[in-house]
């Protein structure tokens, strides 16, 4: 009779088993078509608002066009004198002219943005367009005029702050120009999951990237009230079914029907419900233990580095990746760009450790510290980590959020890892190269006055891609094998080159000058302060060389403001956004160039404008480098 009651059932049984899969993937189905619904209206969305917005940047360019032609065939204003300075004209509507007689010597002294804009306008010979981006976003023309030209400079800056109320929330709009990105504003999260459209707006690219909207909850309401209806009806079916094919009691064998009916017998002992249980007491929760977590001593003030007996190994390394992904989710950083000079396997531990918290991961290859920090200033993340050394040479720096991480900053990893804060997940990998549009970045910044010659020598990736930069600047280049400096002052005498050039792996720069001697790193500096100061007066140079006291006086005579720090490249860094400082300098050869740059160090864009500094001069480079000494 058991077998039978169970037959019987099975039928019910299966009938709320499919109904309930029915109901789950039919609930499936809306949920896709309702994630498809908001990802199109998100990408029409995108696609509306960046042409709106080009288009809005299209008809500034053509108003200003038109203005300019109109100045420019009445001119408003007196030409400047050559003993006056070139000035521009005070703001007006967002927009101010500067009026450049042809031969004026303070033209030298305009930024390189607008001495490259007229240098155009003389070649083309019509309207030209450029811009600025950074904190002053500006768009900027140029035009002939009889005698001279005329620059006209619209400040975007107020357009941009009031985009702030129009883009969506979550959205990220990013404006450039040709290869170089001007302007980017907001942040979305992961790339994937947004909708990007672009847009030109004149000579302008403008993209934008929309989040998908969520479907609101009451949008839920239907096909979850029709999911319980179904799963309701279905366990009504099965205990209906359960009862309808119960079968009725067996009457008890000697009975009389008429007789009364027996007494029920005492239930059994063991039938008897046990006694409940008391119930133990809470137990008080404990502290988490410790997580595994690398040695303090490997986190130095300026980043994580191999320190004697303590070895950045793999291990480290993929514990490391695990707090860095964590700590760049947090930051709303999903993508990370990985740089590597160094052993196969170290990277891949720390890739692995990266892709363990979930994160994207864009594996650049083997290239020099500063493409790393060029990616994350110009490509869709802003984070990022280099890689360089081997064995216990081995040296780990991280971006996270355009902050190169240093002093206490680099601690909050090893807590994360300590308290076991960490993301879980399974991120995925991309191999990119950009090694070429670097360096085509740095060549196309940089103008030669005529012919120059270097030796260049050092080991890593930055030696490597050397050559090839100063070839595309029409240089003669000679490689010295090995990193010994006096190998590099004989070749640099025996063929009288320029200059001999050595590259190390963490990104700093040596000199020898064209006479053979090794040039300190505040010597360079205080010629390329020069040279900046007398096209920017007053502006800063940061240093953390505080035994050259001529090195400040120098800064100060030439109109500068000296300013110390004596912390490492990092915090040069930090210090450099935190000031608006154009150029820094420190004690082992990193150089800083926020003034036509984007203020990292990078060892072979100082080398290339130290190149062109010294194209302008007569003399050789042992010449130039003589005016600066430590008493100055």
């Amino acid at each position: 009779m058991g077998n039978e009651r169970k037959v019987l059932t099975r039928p019910a049984l299966l009938l709320a088993l499919l109904g309930l899969v029915l109901v789950g993937a039919g609930f499936g189905l809306w949920h896709q078509h309702q994630h498809d619904q908001a990802q199109t209206a998100a990408a029409d969305q995108a696609r509306r608002l960046a042409n709106s917005l080009a288009g809005e940047l299209g008809q500034r360019v053509s108003r200003h066009r038109a203005q300019l032609e109109q100045l420019a065939g009445r001119p408003d204003s007196p030409v400047p004198a050559a003993d006056q300075p070139l000035m521009p004209t005070p703001w007006r509507d967002d927009t101010r002219l500067l009026r450049v007689p042809d031969g004026h010597p303070g033209e030298e002294r305009l930024s390189f943005t607008l001495r490259e804009l007229l240098h155009n306008l003389r070649e083309r010979g019509e309207v030209v367009v450029s811009s600025t981006g950074g904190e002053q976003p500006a768009l900027l023309m140029a035009r002939t005029t009889p005698g001279g030209a005329v620059i006209l400079e619209h400040d975007l800056k107020p357009w941009l702050d009031s985009l702030d109320q129009r883009l969506p929330q979550g959205s990220a709009l990013t404006l450039s120009q040709g290869d170089l990105t001007l302007i980017r504003r907001g942040q979305t999260g992961s790339a994937s999951a947004t909708a990007t459209a672009s847009a030109r707006g004149g000579p302008f690219n403008l993209t934008l990237a929309v989040p998908p909207t969520p479907p609101s909850w009451q949008s839920l309401l239907l096909p979850a009230g029709v999911s319980a209806v179904l799963v309701l009806l279905a366990i009504y079916a099965v205990f209906a079914g359960l009862a309808r094919r119960r079968p009725a009691p067996a009457p008890v064998a000697g009975r009389r029907a008429d007789s009364a009916p027996a007494r029920p017998a005492a239930p059994a002992a063991a039938s008897l419900p046990p006694a409940p249980e008391p119930e133990p007491e809470p137990e008080t929760p404990s502290e988490p233990e410790p997580g595994p977590a690398p040695p303090q001593a490997l986190f130095g003030p300026d980043g994580i580095r191999a320190a004697g007996d303590t070895p950045l190994d793999g291990t480290a390394l993929e514990q490391l990746g695990r707090a860095i992904g964590s700590e760049a989710g947090a930051a709303g950083q999903h993508t990370l760009f990985v740089v590597c000079a160094g052993e196969a396997d170290a990277k891949e531990a720390l890739i692995d450790g990266l892709m363990a918290s979930g994160r994207q991961v864009v594996d650049l290859g083997e290239a020099p510290p500063a493409v790393l920090h060029y990616a994350t200033e110009v490509l869709e993340s802003q984070s990022g980590v280099c890689l360089t050394g081997d064995g216990d040479q081995r040296a780990l720096d991280i971006v996270i959020n355009g902050e190169q991480l240093h002093g206490d900053r680099l601690l909050t990893l090893r807590d994360r890892l300590l308290a076991r804060n960490l993301d879980e997940g399974s991120g995925e990998r991309e191999q990119r190269d950009i090694n070429d549009r670097y360096l085509a970045a740095v060549a196309d910044d940089i103008i030669l006055a005529r012919p120059m010659s270097v030796a260049v020598q050092g080991a890593g990736a930055t030696a490597g891609l050397a050559p090839r930069l100063f070839g595309e600047l029409g240089c003669k280049v000679v490689t010295v094998e090995g990193t010994d400096v006096d190998a590099l002052a004989r070749t640099v005498g025996e063929q009288n080159l320029h200059l001999g050039l050595a590259f190390d792996a963490d990104g700093g720069l040596s000199l020898v000058a064209s006479d053979g001697r090794l040039i300190a790193a505040d010597r360079l500096l205080m010629l390329l302060a020069q040279d900046l100061l007398e096209r920017n007066p007053g502006a800063d140079v940061l240093f953390n060389m505080t035994d050259n006291r001529a090195l400040a006086g120098l800064i100060r005579k030439q109109g500068g403001r000296p300013v110390m720090d004596d912390g490492g490249p990092a915090r040069l860094r930090a210090r450099m956004k935190e000031l608006a400082v154009p150029l820094a300098g420190e004690a082992n050869g990193h150089i800083f160039f926020a003034d036509r740059w984007y203020g990292f160090s990078d060892a072979l864009y100082a080398a290339a404008r130290l190149l062109e500094v010294l194209s302008l001069q007569a003399g050789n480079s042992a010449e130039a480098f003589a005016l600066y000494t430590d008493t100055y």
